[in-house]
């Protein structure tokens, strides 16, 4: 109790700095550590990854047929595809959609990703969907629709939402919302909620010389479904995280370089005597860092500190057995 009452609130501090400056714990660490649950947020383990590269380039052959004929020459242009024994050609997500067939027409692109998987025919079901006949893998492969809410998957991305994302990165102060940025999410927006088939019609119709992407989603976005219309905002909400994020992590490293100096970095091997000796008249030499730190951060700090006290706490009763009655 001393020791708590003279020493541990300085102590607790430089826990908490340590922690919070050595390493960045996320929410789904913390609640996995503390309250036992899974150590994901979504309903299961299944993912689909999307290359943000590849998508922008279906678009734009789609819309830009002309364009495509460039594609080979990118040194970006060997696709990431599956490929297993026995298959004639491997096949990508891209290659599912394209050749969903019709039953599947209706699904964009984000709906597809979701919600079909593929199986080999010799595991197909009654009500599995072909593939169109010049799909790699049409003669092996079939489509199989989710059924339950734990099938369904959960979409990730890999690659930039903006391809202006490094110029973005050199604004002072956050990210400009310029005509070209919204421009260029909206192709991507365009290539996940809108079914491809229905993308040069509206372009033919809605395209402006100058913008055309953002002019086509600006039209397209208020006709589409209630639940196509929030993944298209959750998926504008990620370049917003992404950005405070950014912002977050340069504020705390420069509030963490000033205020180094005034903690000791190594807390687990900190002795006894160094902690009784900080009385409540020495409190002057901490410096308060005016800073935010996240409810999940101080949770993890509090946590770890509250180990060092149990394993402190067992080294004291050892010497003095007293304690333990």
């Amino acid at each position: 109790l001393r020791l708590r009452e003279k020493g541990m609130d300085k102590f607790a501090l430089r826990c908490f700095n340590t922690l919070a400056h050595d390493r960045e714990v996320s929410g789904v660490q913390v609640a996995s550590a503390l309250l036992h649950l899974p150590t994901h947020y979504t309903i299961n383990y299944n993912f689909v990854c999307v290359n943000l590269w590849w998508l922008r380039r279906y678009i734009r052959s789609i819309i830009q047929p002309t364009s495509s004929n460039n594609l080979a020459s990118h040194p970006m242009s060997d696709e990431p595809c599956a490929y297993e024994s026995g298959d004639t050609a491997p096949a990508s997500i891209f290659d599912n959609y394209t050749w969903r067939g019709p039953l599947l027409a209706p699904l964009c692109f984000f709906e597809y990703c979701m919600l079909v998987r593929t199986r080999n025919v010799r595991d197909a079901l009654l009500d599995d969907m072909d593939f169109e006949p010049d799909h790699p893998r049409y003669a092996t492969h079939v489509q199989r629709l989710a059924r339950m809410q734990s099938q369904v998957a959960t979409v990730t991305f890999n690659g930039q939402l903006s391809e202006y994302q490094v110029a973005e990165d050199t604004v002072p102060g956050g990210h400009p919302k310029t005509e070209a940025i919204v421009n260029d999410l909206a192709e991507l927006l365009l290539g996940l909620f809108v079914p491809w088939k229905n993308l040069p019609p509206l372009f033919v119709r809605y395209a402006t010389q100058i913008n055309p992407c953002m002019q086509v989603w600006a039209t397209i976005e208020p006709t589409l479904a209630p639940h196509i219309r929030d993944y298209a905002r959750n998926i504008e909400l990620l370049r917003k995280s992404k950005e405070d994020c950014q912002a977050d992590a340069k504020s705390r490293t420069s509030a963490n370089q000033h205020a180094s100096h005034l903690f000791d970095n190594d807390m687990e091997d900190m002795a006894l005597a160094d902690i009784a000796s900080n009385t409540e008249n020495n409190t002057q030499t901490f410096c308060y860092q005016d800073e935010f730190f996240s409810a999940e951060t101080l949770i993890a700090a509090y946590h770890s500190i509250s180990k060092i006290w149990q394993r402190q706490a067992t080294i004291v009763a050892r010497k003095i057995p007293s304690l333990l009655t």
